[in-house]
């Protein structure tokens, strides 16, 4: 049993090493590959990615502890999946409009590399998190927003980076992709980021201020976070 469990983590380890380091030659497989094929790709780096981004969430939450652990714990991989599925459809839609052989399935799979490399890399940052987040006083919350925020933004970036220049590559040995599709996915990803900014906005609090109550979401007026930002100059000046 201990023998297979360590195959199995190996086989794990190689996994990501692969996404990190050869994703040009993953995703080559996707696209050359069936649905079913497919599928098994995407529940590999969902078992990858969901254990990272719990375990950043877990660090957040330590900042005001009790429930908002376990609510943070939820909302992370809440954050990144709810952000793909409202987006993906956009995405599948452009590509069927370019002219891309790329079924359903197996573009959702290459979008989900972007998301898995994200991961991986908010896992890297979780013992960080775990240092600043565990001894912080009430009055870090300013910092620590500003903190995860960035966290975020690298790891957002180097995800998209990382999935648009491996999909480069594939261009070069398969004309399966169409290049037209490599401009389109640039506009994607700001979509990604669009949306995904809204999402966080609507989960908060995802950082918990240690002088409230924990709580699953705020309960206020909803409003946009876009809608929020154009009216906060005139409040400040008032």
């Amino acid at each position: 049993m201990s023998a297979q469990t360590t195959q199995t983590s190996s086989l794990r380890d190689s996994y990501t090493e692969k996404l990190l380091r050869g994703q040009d030659d993953l995703l080559l497989g996707i696209l050359e590959g069936d649905a079913r094929s497919a599928l098994r790709q995407i529940g590999r780096m969902l078992t990858i990615s969901l254990p990272c981004l719990a375990a950043y969430g877990g660090t957040m939450g330590l900042y005001q502890g009790g429930w908002q652990i376990l609510s943070t714990i939820g909302k992370v991989p809440a954050l990144l999946y709810g952000t793909l599925l409202a987006s993906f459809p956009v995405l599948h839609v452009f590509n069927v409009l370019v002219g891309s052989r790329v079924g359903f399935v197996r573009t959702f799979a290459l979008t989900l590399t972007a998301v898995t490399t994200t991961s991986i890399l908010l896992g890297a940052f979780a013992p960080i998190s775990f240092v600043f987040n565990v001894r912080s006083r009430p009055g870090d919350y300013a910092f620590l927003q500003l903190f995860h925020v960035s966290v975020f933004a690298v790891a957002g970036v180097f995800g998209g980076l990382a999935m648009y220049r491996a999909l480069c590559l594939v261009c070069e040995k398969s004309d399966i992709y169409p290049r037209t599709g490599l401009r389109l996915l640039k506009v994607w990803i700001l979509v990604f980021g669009f949306v995904g900014i809204q999402v966080a906005w609507s989960l908060r609090p995802v950082v918990g201020d240690p002088v409230l109550q924990p709580e699953g979401l705020r309960d206020e007026q909803y409003e946009t976070v876009y809608t929020h930002l154009i009216r906060l100059p005139g409040e400040l000046g008032e």
